[in-house]
């Protein structure tokens, strides 16, 4: 028969609030509702897209930029912590059982033992688009989250995504290692983007 799939499409901002707080809980509630549901992991996916804080900093008085800067950094360092248990050379995961405590089901008891579902043992996302603003433009953040709007509606309804599912194929085949060691190669952005050394 044919294997069923589901896709998962998070958005937010990293910026503080729901979006930097609750990513990571939402995405492995959704991996364990496609469970419950009897889907294989295989055929779930999950992408994380997310605003990160320059895109917010017009908008909010100068006393609150290095807050929403540190909020933006502490949800893209809890991000790549636990995008790292995909990898096999990533140093949280030198033990080919590894399992990360994440209690992520709000309705649990705090004061229980705790239990197998307490744990996750593979990524929050298969892929999580981050969203900057363009370094040395001034660009209407209005223009961007229109962009990704755009975006969004063509990755869920089009044949684009079955697309991006090929060229995913091939980058998961080549990236089962961490860049260096260390770091997540699970990362996209939309548009034309440049990685400075």
């Amino acid at each position: 028969g044919t294997q069923r799939e589901v896709r998962f499409f998070i958005y937010g901002s990293l910026a503080g609030g729901t979006g930097s707080g609750a990513n990571l809980t939402v995405a492995y509630l959704c991996r364990q509702l496609a469970k419950n549901a009897g889907l294989p992991d295989i055929g779930v996916k999950v992408y994380g897209c997310f605003f990160l804080p320059s895109l917010f900093r017009p908008q909010v008085g100068q006393e609150l930029v290095n807050s929403i800067n540190a909020n933006g950094y502490a949800a893209l360092k809890e991000i790549e912590h636990l995008m790292e248990l995909r990898y096999r050379n990533a140093p949280s995961t030198t033990d080919e059982n590894v399992r990360e405590e994440y209690v992520h089901d709000p309705r649990a008891n705090p004061s229980r033992s705790l239990a197998d579902v307490d744990y996750v043992d593979g990524a929050p996302f298969d892929w999580a688009y981050l969203v900057d603003q363009p370094q040395g433009m001034t660009v209407d953040p209005a223009e961007i989250y229109r962009a990704v709007g755009e975006v969004a509606l063509l990755q869920m309804f089009s044949p684009i995504l079955r697309k991006q599912d090929s060229a995913n194929d091939n980058f998961e085949k080549l990236q089962m290692d961490a860049r260096n060691g260390y770091f997540a190669v699970q990362y996209g952005s939309i548009g034309a983007a440049v990685v400075e050394f």
